[in-house]
């Protein structure tokens, strides 16, 4: 009888715990779904209407974005801002504010803005704020700052007196705005005067400045087309130095330490002492093509690496300028790689993205965009760290 009443009891409690045990159990709602985790993602810009994030580990698809207009281009590197990909098109004829959602690709919105095809990127992001280079069809072109859902803020139209069309977008630095211009002015804007209208001051580098500059606390590095690097004091507004190369510069400067290190159309890659303006003390390396790609620098392994229209990236050791390793691909590469964790991320005219080893050139992974592309991918990570080629924010290491 007793052992009875001790099974009995047994079962009563073994019943009162697993009651327990389910009442402990969260209930998820299904019209609430979990939160989606990023990892990493490359993001593609492509020349037939699509921005594609790739896995940054893996290189297998997260999303896709098309245009409807297939044949416009994704024609500047995306931004990260607002928790969301924002990038400009050159479809309809007109240009293409676009923001999409950073985890699925779904579009948020598109704002409509004439823009100058010329630039290549025109898009930067500082202090909260999107800024997008602008022509809406009269004889200037204008800067808007956006907030996060593109509504315009301000504008402000480029001010120099002939051929009055910005050429990059602008970079930023000390709460201080640095524009480039076609006609080879470059106007600094002081953010934190109310409802500034005119620069500040603005420096004559005498021929378009095709990239946006590398902007320090106290110096501002900028190429332009008469084959030159420009080493401008911030204080003075006057030139410290200026360096000449044997043909034409379309992309930006790099700056590590002591070293400014630049591409040009000579088929070379300059590595020019800081100080002096001068190469004697550095290092000239020789591609076999024209390099219109701008460097990044590779802390891990200390490699400079920049790709050349010969079909080749680059590695090159910061300290003598020899070769270090090259990766071959099918095509040109005008497009700016990109450092992050370890690897480079580019994209190539063969119509691949890539990721390589930056310690050893080995292929990591490639993935087929099917498309060209005239713009640079960068990368993104869940930490909100974001990493961007040089033509697109100042590339400083």
């Amino acid at each position: 009888m007793i052992n009875r009443k001790k099974y009995i009891l047994g079962l009563g409690l073994l019943f009162t715990i697993l009651i327990a045990l389910n009442s402990c159990n969260k209930t998820i709602s299904s019209d609430s779904p979990l939160a989606k985790v990023v990892a990493p993602q490359v993001l593609v810009p492509t020349n037939n209407g699509t921005l594609y994030a790739l896995d940054a580990k893996t290189g297998i698809k997260n999303w896709e974005y098309k245009l409807i207009n297939a044949s416009a281009k994704v024609n500047t590197t995306p931004l990260v801002a607002f928790d969301s990909v924002a990038f400009f098109t050159d479809d309809e004829g007109t240009g293409n504010y676009y923001a999409v959602n950073i985890k699925t690709g779904k579009e948020l919105f598109r704002k409509i803005f004439k823009s100058n095809s010329a630039i290549k990127n025109n898009l930067a992001f500082y202090s909260n704020r999107v800024y997008v280079t602008t022509s809406d069809g009269s004889n200037a072109d204008s800067i808007l700052q956006l907030d996060d859902k593109g509504v315009v803020i301000w504008r402000n139209y480029c001010h120099t007196s002939a051929n009055r069309h910005f050429s990059a977008a602008p970079s930023f630095g000390n709460n201080k705005m640095y524009i480039p211009n076609e006609n080879g002015t470059l106007e600094c804007y002081d953010l934190s005067l109310p409802n500034f209208s005119a620069p500040i001051w603005t420096y004559n580098a005498t021929t378009t400045i095709p990239t946006n500059p590398v902007v320090t606390d106290s110096f501002t590095y900028l190429t332009n087309a008469s084959k030159e690097v420009h080493k401008i004091n911030n204080f003075s507004h006057n030139m410290v130095w200026k360096y000449t190369t044997g043909n034409n510069i379309v992309s930006s400067p790099v700056l590590y330490g002591d070293m400014v290190v630049v591409g040009s159309e000579d088929f070379k890659v300059y590595c020019i002492d800081n100080i002096s303006g001068k190469t004697t003390s550095r290092w000239i390396y020789a591609t076999l093509d024209r390099v219109k790609s701008s460097a990044c620098f590779n802390k891990e392994s200390e490699n400079l690496i920049i790709g050349s229209n010969d079909f080749n990236l680059y590695a090159i050791n910061h300290v003598n300028g020899q070769l270090r390793w090259k990766f071959p691909t099918s095509s040109i590469i005008n497009t700016s790689p990109v450092d992050y964790n370890g690897n480079v991320v580019f994209s190539c005219m063969d119509k691949y993205c890539y990721c390589v080893n930056a310690s050893t050139g080995k292929l990591v992974w490639k993935y087929n965009i099917n498309s060209v592309a005239d713009a640079s991918p960068m990368v993104c990570t869940i930490a909100g760290t974001n990493y961007y080629p040089a033509e697109c924010f100042n590339s400083i290491y």
